[in-house]
């Protein structure tokens, strides 16, 4: 691995336009409060490919194509073609893997129905090898990092697409017109029957907690990565991302960590609990402190991480896996969130591969018990969730890890925009409150798309 630096101006949002325009790219970007400035890291034009969808695996990598799938041992495969190299600390990714497992990426590890239609051409995992990778940070020199066996070559293909960046317009953000409608794949009288057919389940003692979602589909024909460019302005988040697939546009903007990898340590950090930010700097704290105190919310937060737990413990030294915060209020620009903390060590013979093997999908889009909750979901909802739920992230040549929770995400494909939200479902949870919530939380990204929920 050989970086390059070089002392630049450009925005990132003309850099990734260019970039985007000749080449395969796939975009990490935080730009959460925490760090306080535009962290935004961009493969570019990648060497192999793997992809999986219903059961069926294709590697594809220098004209060759071959099935393989295990998705689990493929990306073990994928990784393998990049010689270790330990990057920067303060750089988390300087080549490896890039991609997504969506939910329905589940129905690897576990039997449960596939009944319901997908809505989206994407597989249900898609993951790329990347030896070429430009980091932007704001106020600081760009650096690139190229594989060793060409990095000459690889430094100047970047080099003149920065070149022609420059001489490029700006990405102007995506501002919407007239609200067009959101519509659901449920009726809101259909969305509250769910809700109380799940609180029958809980009753019966078939699950404690389901996490019921709805997909809202509108016209949308903005660019796509002018449009990143809003969701990024009006939802910061620590977890984004951005990439083009088989024709189809995610654009994630997501707070919530499903898992990270640094040596042998694992993390994840579960979301359960939810509460709007408001102007008023009282009301904003009572509204918090709302949060804080809630039961219901504590409860269902509690469950999940018993769930984490216990995914994390089949991979995990005995008696390593520790909660060290739990119900941690955390704000984020539009809401405040309860979050807890699960970490634990990887058992010498595993790897972030088993990892995903053991956890995936997260439980705090599941519910509990696992499996009777996603039997419970592929019963009530209406289609496939695709990307959505699943996680997105990277696992870098020297194994490092992190992915989001791919929530508060977008897939845009032939003029339509995919939003989709809900929460978990438990015995005090009330229908219309719930309904409200589902509606709630993907709001602000509905009004940057330019769409609403006309009920």
């Amino acid at each position: 691995m050989k970086e390059l630096v070089l002392e630049s101006t450009i925005d990132f949002a003309r850099l990734h336009a260019a970039f985007a325009e000749r080449y395969e790219t796939f975009l990490l970007d935080d730009s959460g409060p925490r760090r306080g400035r535009r962290l935004a890291i961009l493969g570019v034009d990648p060497r192999a490919h793997y992809r999986w969808h219903r059961g069926e695996g294709w590697m594809e990598e220098g004209g060759a194509r071959g099935r393989i799938d295990d998705p689990f041992d493929a990306l073990r495969r994928l990784h393998a073609g990049l010689p270790f190299a330990r990057g920067p600390e303060d750089v988390p990714f300087t080549g490896g893997l890039l991609g997504y497992l969506g939910y329905d990426a589940g129905r690897a590890v576990e039997v449960v129905p596939d009944e319901n239609p997908p809505d989206s051409s994407l597989p249900d995992l898609a993951f790329a090898r990347y030896d070429l990778v430009v980091v932007h940070e704001d106020g600081a020199p760009l650096r690139i990092f190229a594989g060793a066996d060409d990095a000459e070559e690889r430094h100047a293909l970047a080099r003149s697409v920065i070149a022609d960046a420059a001489d490029r317009p700006p990405v102007v953000p995506f501002v919407a017109g007239s609200r067009r409608p959101a519509v659901s794949g449920h009726a809101p009288e259909e969305y509250r029957a769910a809700i109380e057919e799940i609180r029958e389940a809980i009753r019966d003692g078939e699950v404690y907690q389901v996490n019921l979602t709805q997909r809202f589909l509108a016209a949308c024909e903005a660019e796509p990565l002018a449009l990143f460019e809003a969701l990024r302005l009006r939802h910061p988040a620590a977890y984004g991302a951005a990439f083009r697939e088989r024709g189809a546009w995610v654009l994630s903007s997501s707070p919530e960590c499903y898992l990270e990898v640094d040596g042998r340590r694992a993390r994840t950090r579960p979301i359960k609990g939810t509460a709007p930010r408001h102007p008023d700097p009282v009301e904003d704290a009572r509204c918090a402190d709302a949060l804080a105190r809630s039961e219901k919310d504590r409860a269902e937060l509690a469950m999940i991480v018993d769930l984490v737990r216990n995914d994390l413990s089949r991979v995990c030294r005995p008696g390593s896996v520790v909660v060290p915060e739990h119900a941690a209020l955390e704000p984020v620009p539009t809401v405040h969130h309860l979050v807890s903390t699960v970490e634990g060590e990887l058992e010498p013979d595993r790897d972030v591969f088993d990892l995903l093997r053991a956890a995936h999908p997260a439980g705090s889009i599941t519910g509990a018990p696992k499996i009777a909750a996603m039997e419970v979901i592929d019963r009530l909802e209406r289609t496939r969730r695709g990307v959505y739920t699943g996680g997105i992230g990277y696992v870098g040549r020297d194994g490092r890890a992190a992915f989001n929770v791919a929530i508060r995400t977008v897939v845009l494909e032939a003029g339509w925009a995919r939003v989709q939200g809900g929460g978990g479902i438990v015995i005090d949870s009330e229908a219309g409150s719930e309904y409200d919530e589902s509606v709630a939380k993907i709001r602000g990204l509905l009004e940057v798309i330019g769409a609403e929920v006309r009920t």
